[in-house]
């Protein structure tokens, strides 16, 4: 009914926005991983 709706909405908009973020994060991060790896070990 309304209440669920007006649990469901806000509940599922929050999952949404986190697994985004969390998603652009977790590949932000590796690719910020890899740059300073690259940068800081010397070539073998």
């Amino acid at each position: 009914g309304i209440i669920g709706m007006l649990i469901a909405i806000p509940i599922a908009t929050v999952v949404k926005i986190t697994i985004t973020q969390v998603s652009w994060s977790f590949n932000n991060y590796h690719i910020f991983r890899r740059d300073v790896n690259s940068t800081s070990d010397p070539p073998a």
